[in-house]
């Protein structure tokens, strides 16, 4: 319906209407006809409409006939249409798979697959699975976000896998910079059999700060440049910076600072999956403050192994805790450094063996272990000062042997090491065991 303008004014469609003051002389505005009558038919017309396709507001109620009785029936009738307009365009309401990489895919690669998908909402009914093809595929340094505001309906995911990494993948020879050149190569030469899909960087790996996606079935392989990272930040070939990421059956080899970076945000690994960090000139786990790694059941696998620094490194206010079989071997620093309120769990059958450095060093913070072996380090196998605590359990695994630095065990400066029935460390701990107080600080090993 258009304007329909006085009657009197037939030259301009735009006229105003005007009241009538007969005491100035003004005469009133002639209304036409059409201005009424195309006004109630066109709102009936909606109400009438609402009702033949039976419509309900926004309460639930139905949308009735037209009816003199109700003067609320136009509001009725447009929450009405509200309610059931079709799905707009920039919806994905339904579970959706596009490809990735390869002949005739939907997208080229994984930022052309997120600049798509920024554009659109993924509803309560809708996900989207984004399918990266079986191959190599490099990314230079450009990298790859993981960013998107409904990002816990996104899977990104690799093909399967050919089969899963065995321990014997991850043989090391030792922790010096010779033995992790070696043992680096043999592991991603391993890896190459195992995955299906491999993404190469040059730069910056996928970097995630999103809630709640999930990645997997991914190798990804870094080339060791130079990095400027600070050793904690969450930089890597895999980062989680502020966000929630869920992985499962994710490798990272040779990165040019950590194989994985956390920091104000959570890794979790799918329990019954694996992950691993190896190669990386800092740490196969890089935590930054805040950072968390939550991992699953003792069916679940993390090999750190073969890194310039630490198997995992950890600083102020971060954790790692789950049950999974953690192997950190053959490291340039320790198997696992953790300092400044930082808590650290790891399940059954773990291995801190040939690090250059402590198997286990805790600084200010927390360590438990359900059951493990901590042999052939160059420094103690388990190193805890400045009142932090650590526990290891007694099961027939959990064994101390052959390390350097004069003891397997070292507790010093108020901090307390509870062992229970673990092998290797009377005779071999400083202080002595079930001594109170008997030196390095007051520490105290509980045997």
């Amino acid at each position: 319906m258009r304007y329909n303008q006085p009657f009197d004014q037939p030259s301009n469609p735009n006229a105003p209407y005007v009241d009538g003051e007969p005491a100035a002389g003004i005469e009133g505005s002639i209304v036409p006809a059409a201005s009424v009558e195309f006004d109630q038919r066109e709102i009936v017309e909606v109400i009438q409409t609402a009702f033949n396709r039976n419509y309900t507001d926004f309460s639930g109620a139905a949308c009735a006939a037209p009816s003199n009785i109700d003067l609320t029936q136009l509001r009725k009738a447009i929450e009405g249409f509200f309610r059931t307009l079709p799905t707009p365009s920039w919806y994905i309401d339904t579970p959706v798979t596009f490809t990735v990489h390869g002949s005739g895919a939907d997208f080229p690669d994984l930022n052309s697959a997120f600049e798509y998908l920024s554009k659109y909402i993924i509803t309560h009914n809708g996900s989207v699975k984004l399918d990266i093809a079986a191959g190599r595929w490099s990314y230079g340094s450009a990298g790859v976000v993981l960013d998107h505001a409904n990002a816990d309906r996104i899977l990104v995911t690799g093909a399967n896998l050919v089969s899963n990494p065995v321990n014997g993948d991850f043989a090391v020879t030792g922790g010096s910079a010779a033995a992790r050149l070696n043992d680096r190569t043999h592991t991603l030469n391993q890896l190459r059999t195992r995955f299906a899909t491999e993404l190469d960087f040059s730069g910056a790996g996928i970097r995630s700060s999103s809630l709640g996606m999930q990645i997997q079935n991914l190798l990804l392989v870094g080339d060791r440049a130079p990095y400027t990272a600070s050793p904690i930040a969450a930089s890597g070939l895999l980062a989680v910076q502020n966000g929630l990421l869920y992985a499962a059956n994710i490798s990272c080899c040779n990165g040019g600072a950590n194989a994985i970076g956390i920091s104000g945000g959570s890794l979790n690994l799918i329990d019954g999956s694996f992950l691993s960090g190896s190669g990386a000139a800092l740490h196969g786990i890089g935590l930054g403050a805040g950072g968390d790694f939550w991992h699953g059941s003792a069916n679940t696998n993390i090999w750190m192994t073969s890194n310039d620094a630490n198997g995992i490194g950890a600083g102020f206010n971060c954790g790692a805790n789950g049950y999974a079989a953690t192997w950190c071997n053959g490291n340039g620093g320790a198997g696992i450094a953790c300092s400044i309120i930082g808590q650290f769990q790891v399940g059954p059958n773990s291995q801190f063996y040939l690090n250059a450095g402590n198997g286990v060093f805790v600084d200010q913070g927390v360590f438990y272990c359900d059951s493990g072996a901590f042999q052939q380090n160059g420094g103690a196998g388990l190193y805890v000062v400045v009142g932090s605590s650590a526990q290891v359990g007694g099961a027939s695994a959990s064994y101390f042997s052959g390390n350097g630095g004069g003891y397997n065990v070292a507790c010093g400066a108020g901090s307390y090491c509870y062992l229970p029935g673990v092998g290797g460390v009377a005779g071999s701990s400083s202080p002595p065991v079930n001594t109170p107080n008997g030196g390095s600080g007051g520490g105290y090993v509980a045997n």
